[in-house]
């Protein structure tokens, strides 16, 4: 089976990413995403520094966004999807942000990837304990649609024992 976040990386022009360290963002490659496919908390924290720095997104935003959706669709146990939602929702909040689908600024292109993640991140809401405060987090600055947004509150109150 071929995963979607290694696929994801080998996307990317690693090369031609400036990391917020400032090298080519290709240094990433050597262990750190390994380590980030592995789920582990650690490499998803060290992120920072590299696809953000606190609350301001960098250049590999983007891709690493991809990345971390990847994985997610890929399949994790529910704590390190926990993890994972972590690191989306810091690079879906960062300062700045602009959700104009039409601009070409870092934070809109790293909303346009997550939101085309949404199912994955709805998926986490219903059924992952562990991550659904980051979901839920989530879902409140990506979805667009309020009505379907209060649909899926309403459907995880339904389904709550």
């Amino acid at each position: 089976m071929v995963s979607i976040a290694r696929a994801e990386i080998r996307r990317h022009d690693w090369a031609a990413i400036r990391c917020a360290c400032g090298q080519p963002a290709s240094h990433l490659l050597d262990g750190l995403l390994d380590d980030v496919l592995t789920g582990a908390p650690g490499a998803l924290h060290a992120m920072d520094g590299h696809a953000f720095e606190g609350s301001f997104l960098r250049d590999p935003a983007p891709a690493v966004a991809s990345v971390a959706l990847g994985m997610l669709a890929d399949g994790l146990t529910p704590q390190q999807a926990e993890h994972v939602l972590w690191l989306l929702l810091q690079l879906g909040c960062g300062e700045g942000g602009d959700e104009d689908p039409e601009s070409s600024s870092l934070y809109a292109e790293c909303f346009r990837v997550l939101r085309t993640g949404l199912v994955l991140i709805y998926r986490e809401f219903l059924n992952n304990p562990w991550g659904r405060a980051e979901a839920g987090d989530l879902l409140d600055i990506l979805e667009a649609d309020p009505q379907k947004l209060a649909f899926y509150h309403e459907e995880l109150l339904r389904s709550a024992p």
